[in-house]
């Protein structure tokens, strides 16, 4: 049991007690947990406990010195030691050696175009002779022009004289005066050009191209026979065709032989009466029992009116050869009476 004094001090004012412990003794215990009852238990309770804290240690207070810290702020801290390999240690010694050597850049160039500009201006320059611009020359208009050259291989199909251009279309020739007809999608005469005496054939060539006809077959002819008119040679294909073509196709073709002819002025109408012939016959096969006579579009002339309207069997009209009327009146002479199916 600890061992307590007290002692009773009275203040200033009536009834305030104070309790002051008194310090405890070497083998007390600073152990306030392990404290034993407060002595005021002993004493029945009669005096109030208050227990005060305990007053720190004054502390000095001291001014830092300004030469002082002068002289701390002065002296560098210590840096510590980094372990470095060997290898690494040469390197350190040796970079201070390669930074030295490593020349500043754009001092070089500086230099070197210092040296340049010296050598340019020491050098002198070299004089450069310009001649002078030719004047153009003016042309002579009073000159007379040059002559066109001739086409070559361009003639008159007439005379045969050369031509200084090909014409465009029909026109005179200037040595002969005679008609130079332009055909260009012929390629039997040169240079597209046709003359007067052949420009029918080649017309009429055209409009039998489609029976089989062909402008090489006239060729192939005309190389054989040199000096023959493309007329004469054109003819005897289409008599050779007219025999091979069947009823049907041939009348069309003898139409179109009588009407070259009668462009031509020749006879022509015994050519149309075979077409009528052919006609009758392609009827006849295809089973029509009679036919009657009638007029392309109406148009009858007087000679022909008796014979509009008769029916007749095909065989019949063929042995009377009634068309074309011998006394068709039309003034072209191209009777426009044909054979229907009655």
């Amino acid at each position: 049991m600890l061992r307590w004094r007290f002692r009773i001090r009275l203040g200033k004012k009536a009834g305030k007690r104070t309790a002051i412990p008194a310090e405890p003794a070497a083998s007390a215990r600073t152990d306030p947990a392990a404290e034993d009852p407060p002595a005021s238990a002993a004493l029945g309770g009669s005096l109030r406990e208050i227990r005060l804290p305990t007053a720190p240690e004054p502390v000095e207070s001291r001014e830092p010195d300004p030469l002082q810290l002068q002289e701390e702020a002065a002296e560098p801290e210590p840096v510590a030691a980094e372990a470095r390999s060997p290898g690494e240690d040469v390197q350190a010694a040796a970079a201070p050696v390669e930074a030295a050597a490593t020349p500043i850049p754009g001092i070089e160039e500086k230099v070197l175009q210092q040296e340049v500009a010296a050598e340019v201006e020491a050098e002198p320059e070299a004089e450069v002779e310009v001649e002078p611009e030719a004047e153009p020359e003016e042309a002579d208009e009073s000159a007379p022009l040059p002559a066109p050259a001739p086409l070559v291989g361009v003639a008159c199909p007439n005379c045969g004289h050369e031509l200084e251009s090909r014409p465009l279309g029909q026109s005179p020739c200037p040595h002969c005066s005679r008609t130079i007809h332009v055909r260009a999608r012929q390629a039997i005469f040169r240079g597209g050009l046709v003359g007067e005496a052949d420009v029918d054939a080649v017309d009429f060539l055209e409009s039998v191209e489609p029976f089989g006809i062909q402008e090489a077959d006239c060729r192939r002819r005309l190389e054989q026979r040199p000096g023959a008119p493309l007329s004469q040679v054109l003819w005897e294909l289409c008599e050779a065709r007219v025999a091979a073509l069947p009823e049907a196709r041939r009348g069309r073709l003898l139409e179109e032989m009588a009407m070259f002819r009668r462009f031509r002025g020749e006879e022509f109408v015994s050519l149309r009466r075979q077409a009528a012939a052919a006609q009758l016959r392609r009827l006849e096969q295809e089973g029509v029992a009679r036919v009657r006579v009638g007029a392309r579009g109406g148009d009858c002339c007087p000679g022909c009116a008796p014979l509009l309207g008769q029916e007749l069997a095909p065989g019949e009209a063929l042995e009377r050869g009634l068309l074309p009327a011998a006394g068709c009146s039309r003034p072209d002479g191209l009777c426009r009476c044909i054979y229907l199916p009655a």
